[in-house]
C-alpha cells in the first residue's frame, strides 16, 4: 500500500484537500486539516484513517467535521466512492423520510487511491440492542436491511451459498488439527454445514451488504445509518438478516453468558425482516447457523474470545444436531429425583442453606455455563440458599448472577488442543500455579462453611487441586459432596 505513506503526510493531506472536497466546501469554500489518525490498520489489505477539518465558507459559521477515508490493497477509491453516491442517490439521503441512511460520499483522493466520506454522529447498535428498546431497533434494522436490498444498486461481485460454504472449508480446519479431538468435532460441523446449505430454499438474488451485523449500523436519535459497503455483492438477502442473527447470538454468548439472552430481539428482527421481504424463515435461520459456525473459526483469532471457542463449537453442534462423540446419537438424557434445598443442609437449621459449586475450567465456559443454570435452579424453588462458584476461568465473573449467589475466580489454565494444560497468564510453571488454586479453593471452602459441594465433573479438580479441600471438608465431617457429570464427557471412553 505505498499511497499510504502520503495519505499520513499532513502537508500532502492539506493540498489534496484544498483542491479535491467541492462536495464538501462549495465552489468558494476552503479546508484545513486540523488532525489525521488510523482507526483501522490490516497490514497490506486495508486501512481506514480520519481526518479532522474545519470548512470555512463565504458567510458562514466555521463547521468542524470528520472525514473517513479508505485505502484498499489494489483498488483506487473509485467504486467504493461510486457505490456509496449511487445509495446516497437511492433514498439513503442525510433527510430521507423513513430515518434510514448512509454517510454522505464526499470524493476520492487518486494520488492516497482513498475514497472519502463523511462520519457519521451516534453508537453502534451493538451498544444498544441489549437496552430496553432493544426489540424496536431489531424491527427498525430489519426494515433497513429491507430497504437496502430494494434499492437497486448494481454489484460487481456475486456471492453463493457455495461461496459461504467454502470460507468455512477454508477457514475452520485452522481451529485444530484433523486428528484431534476438536479436530473430529470440526469436521462434523462442516459435514452437517454442507448438509444445511443444500437444503436452504434459494430466492432472488439482489444488492446485499455481505457483512451485515450491529457494528455496521450507527444509531443517531431515532436514525440509523448503515456503513461499511466494502463487500457489497450480489446475493441471497437471507445471508444479511442471518449474518446478523448469527452475531447477535454470539454476542449474546461472549458478553452475557448466555446464546438467548437477546433471542426476543432475534425473533423481532427475523419477524419483520420475513413480512417485509417474504423470505423464507429457514433461509435466515440457516445462515445465521453458518454465521455461528465461522465464528468459531473467529473467536481464535483474538485473545479475548479464545475462552468462548468450545462454547461456540458446543452452540453450533446444538444447532447443526450434530452429536459430539459417533454413536451417541441415540442416547436420553438420564432422570433424576427432584431433591429440596432444604434436604442438602446438614448445619444449623436457622441457617440458610449454603452451596458451593466448582468447576475447573480452562477457556472455555461449558462448566460454569452449567453450574450457573444449577445455580438459578436452585434459586428459583423458593428455598432461598446462599451460593458461591468457584471457577477457573476470569470471564466467570462478568455473567449475570442470581441475587444470592457470587463468583471466586481462580487464577486461569489453558487448554491446548492436544489436551495439554498450560498456566494461561502467569508465567510461573504449572506446578505452582496448581498450588495456587488449590490453596484458594481450599481457603474458601473452609471460610465459606458450605453445607453442599458441588464438583463439576472431575471429582478430585484438575491435578487433585480439589484434594486439600475435600479433607478440610471431611474433616469437619458434615457437608455432603456432589458429583455432577454431563452425559458425554470429552473421551467417550471415559463413561
Amino acid at each position: 500500500m505505498p499511497s499510504l505513506a502520503l495519505a499520513l503526510d499532513p502537508e500532502e493531506a492539506q493540498r489534496q484537500f484544498l483542491r479535491r472536497l467541492p462536495q464538501l466546501a462549495g465552489g468558494h469554500g476552503v479546508v484545513h486539516l486540523r488532525k489525521i489518525r488510523v482507526t483501522r490498520y490490516k497490514p497490506g489489505r486495508r486501512c481506514m484513517i480520519e481526518y479532522d477539518v474545519e470548512v470555512e465558507r463565504p458567510d458562514t459559521p466555521l463547521e468542524v467535521v470528520t472525514l473517513i477515508g479508505k485505502v484498499r490493497v489494489r483498488r483506487f477509491g473509485k467504486s467504493g466512492y461510486r457505490l456509496l453516491s449511487a445509495l446516497w442517490d437511492a433514498g439513503f439521503r442525510l433527510d430521507s423520510q423513513d430515518g434510514i441512511s448512509v454517510p454522505k460520499p464526499i470524493g476520492t483522493v487518486s494520488k492516497f487511491q482513498m475514497w472519502l466520506q463523511r462520519k457519521v454522529p451516534g453508537r453502534p447498535a451493538t451498544d444498544l440492542l441489549a437496552a430496553p428498546a432493544g426489540v424496536a431497533l431489531a424491527r427498525k434494522i430489519a426494515e433497513a436491511a429491507c430497504k437496502l436490498h430494494r434499492a437497486g444498486v448494481s454489484a460487481e461481485r456475486r456471492h453463493t451459498m457455495a461461496d459461504e460454504l467454502n470460507i468455512l472449508k477454508t477457514r475452520l480446519p485452522a481451529v485444530a488439527p484433523p486428528g484431534s479431538l476438536w479436530g473430529r468435532r470440526i469436521a462434523r460441523l462442516l459435514d452437517a454445514a454442507d448438509r444445511l446449505g443444500a437444503a436452504t430454499p434459494e430466492a432472488t438474488t439482489c444488492g446485499i451488504h455481505r457483512d451485515f451485523y450491529a457494528d455496521q449500523v450507527i444509531v443517531d436519535d431515532g436514525r440509523l445509518f448503515l456503513v461499511d459497503f466494502d463487500l457489497y455483492c450480489e446475493g441471497d438477502p437471507a445471508l444479511d438478516i442471518g449474518n446478523f442473527l448469527g452475531h447477535v447470538t454470539e454476542q449474546s454468548l461472549r458478553t452475557l453468558g448466555d446464546p438467548e439472552a437477546l433471542a426476543d430481539r432475534e425473533h423481532a428482527m427475523e419477524e419483520r425482516f420475513v413480512e417485509l421481504s417474504g423470505v423464507a424463515p429457514a433461509a435466515v435461520r440457516a445462515y445465521a447457523t453458518l454465521t455461528l459456525v465461522r465464528h468459531v473459526y473467529l473467536s481464535t483469532l483474538f485473545a479475548e474470545r479464545r475462552p468462548f471457542t468450545q462454547s461456540l463449537i458446543e452452540l453450533c453442534e446444538a444447532r447443526l444436531g450434530v452429536t459430539r462423540h459417533v454413536g451417541f446419537a441415540g442416547s436420553k438424557p438420564t432422570s433424576f429425583k427432584k431433591a429440596s434445598v432444604a434436604d442438602w443442609s446438614v448445619g444449623d437449621a436457622h441457617r440458610r442453606p449454603r452451596i458451593a459449586l466448582y468447576s475447573h475450567d480452562t477457556q472455555g465456559l461449558g462448566h460454569i455455563r452449567r453450574n450457573l443454570l444449577v445455580a438459578r435452579a436452585l434459586c428459583a424453588r423458593g428455598e432461598a440458599p446462599v451460593i458461591l462458584l468457584l471457577s477457573g476461568v476470569r470471564e466467570a465473573a462478568a455473567f449475570s448472577m442470581p441475587p444470592g449467589v457470587d463468583c471466586v475466580t481462580l487464577p486461569s489454565l489453558g487448554k491446548g488442543v492436544d489436551g495439554r494444560y498450560f498456566p494461561r497468564s502467569l508465567d510461573v510453571p504449572m506446578a505452582d500455579l496448581i498450588k495456587v488454586r488449590s490453596s484458594g479453593i481450599t481457603a474458601v471452602l473452609r471460610s465459606f462453611d458450605a453445607d453442599v459441594l458441588v464438583v463439576d465433573k472431575v471429582p478430585k479438580g484438575v491435578f487433585d487441586e480439589l484434594l486439600p479441600g475435600l479433607r478440610a471438608l471431611r474433616a469437619r465431617g458434615r457437608a455432603r459432596i456432589v458429583l455432577g457429570l454431563r452425559e458425554i464427557l470429552d473421551d467417550a471412553e471415559a463413561v
